[in-house]
């Protein structure tokens, strides 16, 4: 569940109107209302119904456009929401309070409660079962939680397509054109909206993981990873390059869960 307040609802965005009826360049920026009215300047007469070959060039530029137009408003949105609450985001996910040392971030582990496996002709059901998701690793800088949430998110504006040819030219071209661009501008939004959702869910997770990790290490349930290092004065690259004052860092033993024998109650190890 995500915490209170981070459902993010879709904005209503400002169109503009007065887009240019002609061929627009592919350098000028779009917005949903001047996209929808695209059409070529050389505008022929009506005719019944669109060919075959017409609908479908209309239905995949215009809906891959007008999906362009609507990842990168929906983007521009949710990127400004998170920079409006980044002070409380630096809080909720800081992750400098969980490295280990020599830049170490902690394992991840997950939980699962009163998970059930059946066969054939048994079924055993446990009452909380943790699993090691990720090992422990060095991270430098600090990782912070725009390196999940911006992850995915595109902000850059639309541009007009190169091919005016791909432009309606009647009013049953431009009919339809305007139905696909607003299938694709919705589903643009969609895709934008879940990446983020995604993104937070991959951070939360993560996150929680790791301050797990550091509850069940109090209580004796999991053991630390073993960073080992090793001093040279001087190394050699190769013929032309020398390092000094060279240290390596390795992690040569992962974190693992002990023996039932070495556990202690919470409390038990809060007190000492």
């Amino acid at each position: 569940m995500k915490p209170k307040g981070w459902i993010i609802v879709a904005l209503a965005a400002g169109l503009s109107a007065g887009a240019s009826t002609c061929a627009l360049a592919s350098s000028r920026v779009l917005d949903l209302q001047s996209a929808l009215e695209l059409r070529r300047t050389e505008v022929s007469g009506a005719q019944e119904r669109l060919s075959p070959v017409r609908e479908a060039a209309l239905r995949d530029i215009g809906q891959a456009l007008g999906a362009r137009i609507g990842f990168a408003e929906r983007s521009r949105e949710i990127i400004a929401l998170l920079d409006q609450r980044a002070g409380d985001l630096d809080e909720r996910f800081d992750f400098g309070r969980l490295v280990i040392g020599n830049n170490v971030l902690p394992p991840v582990i997950s939980e699962s409660r009163d998970a059930v496996t059946i066969e054939a002709n048994t079924m055993r059901v446990a009452g909380i079962i943790y699993r090691i998701d990720e090992p422990a690793r060095f991270a430098l800088p600090t990782p912070t939680w725009r390196n999940w949430l911006y992850l995915g998110l595109d902000p850059t504006p639309a541009k007009a397509p190169d091919l005016v040819g791909s432009l309606p030219a009647t009013p049953q071209e431009q009919a339809y054109w305007q139905q696909m661009v607003r299938q694709g501008y919705e589903m643009g939004r969609q895709q934008a909206q879940e990446t983020f959702e995604l993104n937070m869910a991959l951070l939360k997770r993560t996150h929680d993981g790791m301050r797990r990790y550091y509850d069940l290490w109090a209580r004796g349930v999991v053991s630390a990873p073993v960073v080992a290092s090793a001093h040279s004065i001087v190394r050699h690259e190769d013929e032309s390059t020398i390092a000094v004052g060279d240290t390596l860092l390795r992690i040569t033993a992962p974190a693992t869960f002990t023996k039932p024998d070495n556990w202690r109650p919470l409390d038990a190890a809060l007190q000492e």
